[in-house]
């Protein structure tokens, strides 16, 4: 499933469908409440509860939205060092709600 969701994901950054670009900021919120806000801050100011986590708030300084996208198809492999990460399945219209969610509160 999550190889297929890759190969998706990959297939509509690539063509550009409107898909990928369009997601839901309110869902992509609650998403981030759900699975991330046990150690990361997801708003758009406050420390993370976990120091060593980085806010969302900065994170696409480093990694592009598109490779956000397509660790969060991986179940979100990478940026965390030796720290074991959530293994989630996300499926394509979350990632895009998420990806949507992170943008809005970058600065």
């Amino acid at each position: 499933m999550k190889r297929t969701a890759s190969f998706c994901l990959a297939g509509i950054l690539l063509a550009g469908a409107p898909a990928a670009a369009e997601g839901d900021v309110k869902s992509g919120a609650a998403l981030a409440r759900q699975h991330c806000a046990t150690c990361h801050a997801i708003a758009g100011t406050g420390p993370s509860p976990n120091p060593s986590a980085r806010p969302f708030r900065g994170i696409t300084k480093d990694w592009p939205a598109d490779s956000i996208a397509e660790a969060l198809a991986e179940g979100i492999r990478i940026g965390h060092g030796t720290r074991p990460m959530l293994d989630i399945d996300l499926s394509i219209e979350e990632i895009a709600d998420l990806v949507a969610y992170l943008g809005s509160i970058q600065r």
